[in-house]
């Protein structure tokens, strides 16, 4: 199914406001919250409906005010922008360098090929050009939060290397024990794992 472009761009934007969550199926892998920024009241309302179906927790807005401030206070995962609305470009990379944490996958009815070049470079995690299909978009979502989900890690992983090291360099004035104690309660608590394993050993 393709997002019918033309004609949801005669529907009138609306005036800017925030849409309340949408229900979410927790059956989806990966999951979390989206926000979908766009003018066109009728496509940001579909897409809000698919990436719902899909198990995601959606929000929309038609402002780029409306949107930092949503970002701010809610604990958004990604954003879908179409970057085709007036002053998009410093909107977003601001915005990537405000919110690091959270995903940006652009939208845009342009088939300028530097211009997606460019925003990928800048930090899009993902380009589509409309029309595009539902299952684009969902598969495109899903991927961003993959990825947002291993640079977490990632960090987690990098952050309790630290710890043990720092821990290690302590020495006696530091109980270790309970110091890996309450980093694999965290790990247990952020991943929601029912069980966690710290490997430790000897440098050389």
């Amino acid at each position: 199914m393709n997002l019918p472009v033309r004609q949801l761009r005669s529907t009138p934007a609306p005036s800017p406001h925030l849409h309340g969550d949408s229900p979410a199926n927790p059956s989806a892998i990966p999951h979390g919250r989206v926000l979908i920024i766009d003018d066109d009241v009728a496509r940001r309302q579909l897409l809000t409906d698919m990436l719902s179906m899909s198990g995601h927790a959606v929000m929309s807005c038609d402002s780029f005010g409306v949107a930092e401030e949503v970002i701010r206070t809610k604990p958004v995962k990604l954003v879908v922008v179409d970057v085709d609305l007036p002053n998009s470009d410093p909107w977003f990379d601001s915005a990537k360098k405000k919110f690091s944490e959270v995903m940006f996958i652009a939208t845009t009815a342009s088939t300028d090929v530097n211009r997606a070049v460019s925003l990928m470079q800048r930090g899009a995690s993902d380009y589509l050009v409309r029309p595009f299909k539902i299952s684009d978009i969902v598969s495109a979502v899903e991927r961003g939060l993959a990825e947002q989900v291993c640079t977490a890690e990632q960090f987690e992983i990098g952050s309790a290397l630290s710890l043990y090291g720092l821990a290690g360099d302590l020495g006696d004035q530091v109980e270790l024990g309970q110091t890996l104690e309450l980093l694999a309660d965290t790990a247990l608590e952020e991943v929601m794992a029912d069980a966690v394993s710290l490997v430790l050993s000897n440098p050389g």
